[in-house]
């Protein structure tokens, strides 16, 4: 029997993961957010699974609400006898990856903020679903914010 990629491991257990870009999005299983797209998914060159929720849920959140643990992200374990400067790159390109996700969505949701912030200054109150995206659109801001600066 051939292995699942871990890749398509935790697709098949997502509800509607949708193709963006050079991964995927769908909605995080970890949270009860209404944002179809919270959650980026990309596979790695080295086949391991990367994740960010925009609404601030760890990896070990995500991968244990649909039951699976996080080594299920890796198709083969990083051993403890790697050298410090193959773990230093690890962590350089999963940080790359990161920031690459929270650029790709910070344009959105700073035009949604201008957008309600217009919307205000002209006098128009914002719909309750409005105020709901409004405020996504703020934690989505600062979960990059933490990406990006790291605080």
């Amino acid at each position: 029997m051939i292995p699942t990629a871990p890749i398509n491991l935790l697709l098949d257990r997502l509800d509607n993961p949708r193709k963006y870009g050079q991964g995927y999005r769908a909605a995080c299983p970890a949270h009860d957010g209404t944002s179809s797209s919270s959650l980026s998914i990309r596979e790695a060159d080295d086949g391991r699974v990367l994740l960010h929720c925009f609404a601030g849920c760890g990896a070990l959140d995500v991968v244990q609400s649909l039951g699976l643990e996080l080594k299920d992200l890796f198709e083969r374990p990083i051993t403890a006898n790697m050298t410090d400067e193959e773990k230093r790159r690890l962590r350089q390109l999963a940080k790359q990856d990161q920031w690459k996700a929270a650029i790709n969505y910070l344009p959105l949701e700073v035009s949604i903020v201008g957008i309600a912030a217009e919307d205000m200054a002209n006098g128009k109150s914002l719909s309750e679903p409005d105020q709901q995206r409004l405020i996504l659109a703020s934690k989505r801001i600062q979960s990059a914010k933490v990406v990006l600066c790291g605080r």
